[in-house]
C-alpha cells in the first residue's frame, strides 16, 4: 500500500517546466462533496456498501474520484483506494486534479500556464499530509484489502473504502466471472459491516445499445440489486466530446426500497460537480 504522497511524488516527476463545505450527519455518514447529491443520498454511511454501476464510459471512476477527495479533504479519518482499473499513477494524478482544480489531461500532457503551478503545489501539499492510502493492486484478493483496511481502522481510523472496480478483485476458487464477481461484491459488503465503514465499489457493465442502465443490467452480471445496500446507476447521455461540464443521470436504488433519479452537473477533467448541481426536487422518483 502507498500512501498518495509517492504517487504525487512521480506525477510531479514527469512534469518539467514550459462551494463545498462541512457536510455535519447525524449517523456519521461521509460526504460525497456535492451537497445536492448529500440531499438526496443522506451521505454514505457507515456499514454500508455502495454499487457504482454503469457502462464503459460513463464516468464512474470520475465519480468515485471525487467521493474519495471529498472524504479525503474533510477529515474522517484514512481514505483506502483500491485504484485496480489505473494504478497508484493515474489515481494520483486525478485526485491532484481535483485538489487543484487544473484539468488532468493538461497535467498529463504537460500543457500547464505559469498559474497552474502554485495550485498544483499547494494541492500535493495538501494531499501529502492527508490520509488518502492507494493500493494498485489487491495480490492476496480481499484478504489483501481487508488486512489494509484493518490496519488503518486501528490506526488513524477508517472513514472510506473505494474499489475500483469490483470485477478486478481477486477471488481464490473462481475462475468464471459470473462467480467471482458476485463473490467479491458480497465480500466488500461484509468489509463495510464488520469494520462499520462506508465502502464503494463501482462495477462495469456491458456495453449497451444506448440508454440509461436498469437493475436488470446489473442482474446480468450476477449482482441483484439487493446486494448491496446502495446501488447508484451511471449514466451520461449525449455527445462524450461536449463541452468542459458533462451531465450525470444517476438512479438511486436502496435496498429499503426507495428509487430516485438526480441529474449532476460533473467536470471530467477536474472532477469537481457543479456548484448547482442537482436539477429534479427530492420528491422525484423512478417510474
Amino acid at each position: 500500500m502507498a500512501r498518495l504522497k509517492e504517487g504525487l511524488m512521480a506525477v510531479f516527476q514527469g512534469l518539467s517546466v514550459t462551494d463545498d463545505g462541512d457536510f455535519p450527519f447525524g449517523d456519521g455518514a461521509v460526504t460525497t462533496g456535492c451537497r445536492d447529491l448529500d440531499r438526496f443520498t443522506g451521505g454514505l454511511h457507515p456499514g454500508e456498501l455502495t454499487v457504482v454501476a454503469g457502462r464503459p464510459g460513463a464516468g464512474k471512476t470520475g465519480l468515485v474520484t471525487a467521493l474519495v477527495a471529498a472524504a479525503g479533504r474533510h477529515g474522517y479519518g484514512a481514505v483506502l483506494l483500491a485504484a485496480l482499473q489505473w494504478g497508484t499513477g493515474p489515481s494520483a494524478l486525478r485526485l491532484l486534479a481535483e485538489e487543484a482544480g487544473v484539468g488532468a489531461s493538461r497535467i498529463a500532457a504537460q500543457t500547464l500556464a505559469d498559474r497552474d503551478w502554485p495550485r498544483l503545489t499547494r494541492a500535493a501539499g495538501v494531499l501529502a499530509r492527508g490520509q488518502t492510502h492507494v493500493l494498485g493492486e489487491l495480490p492476496g484478493g480481499l484478504e489483501t484489502l481487508r488486512s489494509e483496511a484493518g490496519a488503518l481502522a486501528a490506526g488513524p481510523g477508517l472513514g472510506l473504502v473505494a474499489v475500483d472496480h469490483a470485477g478486478l478483485v481477486p477471488v481464490p476458487g473462481e475462475t468464471c466471472p459470473c462467480q467471482a464477481l458476485p463473490a467479491a461484491v458480497a465480500g466488500l459488503r461484509r468489509l463495510a459491516r464488520d469494520h462499520r465503514v462506508p465502502v464503494v465499489a463501482v462495477v462495469e457493465l456491458p456495453a449497451g445499445p444506448g440508454g440509461a442502465p436498469a437493475p436488470a443490467d446489473l442482474a446480468a452480471r450476477g449482482i441483484e440489486p439487493s446486494a448491496a445496500d446502495v446501488v447508484w446507476l451511471v449514466h451520461r447521455p449525449g455527445d462524450p466530446a461536449e463541452g468542459p461540464v458533462r451531465r450525470l443521470d444517476i438512479a438511486l436504488h436502496r435496498s429499503q426500497g426507495w428509487q430516485r433519479r438526480v441529474r449532476l452537473l460533473f467536470d471530467p477533467e477536474t472532477f469537481r460537480f457543479h456548484p448547482r448541481a442537482a436539477i429534479p426536487e427530492p420528491s422525484q422518483t423512478l417510474q
